[in-house]
């Protein structure tokens, strides 16, 4: 027995790499997108793997999902022992705070609360779906790849604020990022779902633009974390 397993190990034969995830034992995305789908997303998941976006970009939604997204909470968790606070404000960093409770992203959920004619906005990465079903009924598609785009719209602004320290001068660029993504992101749609999604990236731009004009620059150089959410608030 040991002679045997000692001679499959010392067979002089070249190491081979390669895929297990297919057939062809060669690495394609499609194979690793068919793994993500059957083990990670479960039943409840396949609508983001089913959404026509790029696959880094589900598999941030999946993580977003899941809480295990790298905000500073998280990081903490893993024995960092960086500033907890958020990026845009002077609140412990979550997943929950950055992307729905920030005084910044409340003011990108608000341009897009004004397309649909609400002041409402969600709280919770939950409560997107209620909120965006009560305004895009029958379009699933689109609420998805508007969520999407929003959440990472602002992980970006707060990626860029922590490692390059270059904070945002307004959360209006976030919405106007927003719209790139979704206009960029209907190419991959049906041609009857990329001319609603191509809509409705015309008409968030329309509200970021005119809210914009309304609320004017901030009072002060928005530069300095310590000062932004009192900068934000005052919007």
């Amino acid at each position: 027995m040991k002679q045997c397993v000692l001679d499959k190990i010392c067979a002089h034969k070249d190491d081979e790499i390669y895929w297990r995830l297919d057939n062809s034992r060669e690495y394609s995305t499609k194979s690793m997108y068919r793994w993500l789908e059957r083990n990670l997303a479960g039943g409840h998941y396949k609508w983001i793997w089913g959404t026509k976006i790029p696959l880094k970009i589900q598999i941030f939604q999946w993580q977003l999902f899941q809480n295990s997204i790298l905000t500073r909470d998280n990081m903490r968790k893993r024995h960092w022992h960086g500033d907890p606070k958020c990026s845009f404000c002077d609140e412990l960093e979550s997943a929950q705070h950055l992307f729905f409770r920030c005084s910044v992203a409340k003011i990108v959920w608000r341009t897009v609360g004004a397309v649909f004619g609400t002041s409402y906005i969600p709280k919770t990465i939950w409560q997107i779906f209620s909120w965006l079903y009560a305004f895009l009924r029958g379009l699933c598609e689109i609420y998805i790849v508007s969520l999407a785009a929003v959440c990472w719209s602002i992980w970006l602004a707060r990626n860029r604020a922590t490692f390059e320290k270059k904070w945002i001068k307004t959360p209006f660029e976030i919405a106007f990022t927003t719209c790139a993504f979704i206009e960029y992101w209907a190419g991959m749609q049906k041609p009857a779902m990329a001319h609603n999604v191509k809509k409705g990236a015309e008409l968030l731009k329309e509200s970021a633009t005119q809210m914009l004009r309304l609320c004017g620059p901030p009072r002060t150089e928005a530069s300095e974390q310590a000062d932004e959410e009192e900068v934000w608030d005052e919007w």
